[in-house]
């Protein structure tokens, strides 16, 4: 939505936590999130020794789970524009320095 106003944008990136497009283009529930976040929670709370399991607490965490899930859609939405204005010089040193970090540490990052 580049050409949308900035607030419209942020808007997009919020409700796309609860509603998303289907395959055939529809509007739906986004249930990859709405009940993903559930089954993971779920699935830690049988495995993850020490993990406080009552219903308050995977509660806690599934609601923080749908608070930050938003960020990634902002990121998506904003991030090429914030990359359009990096100068390229920022981004060969960033490149540099990625590399360098990368023969240190033996090749894996």
């Amino acid at each position: 939505m580049e050409h949308a106003t900035t607030r419209r944008r942020i808007g997009h990136a919020v409700v796309q936590v609860f509603w998303t497009k289907g395959d055939d283009g529809k509007g739906m529930l986004n249930f990859a999130n709405l009940v993903g976040f559930v089954a993971d929670d779920v699935m830690a709370n049988l495995y993850v020794p020490g993990r406080e399991t009552a219903i308050g607490a995977t509660a806690a965490r599934y609601t923080i789970d749908l608070a930050s899930a938003p960020i990634g859609n902002l990121v998506s939405e904003f991030l090429p524009d914030v990359a359009s204005h990096i100068h390229v010089q920022i981004v060969i040193i960033q490149r540099i320095i990625n590399q360098a970090v990368k023969q240190e540490s033996g090749g894996s990052l």
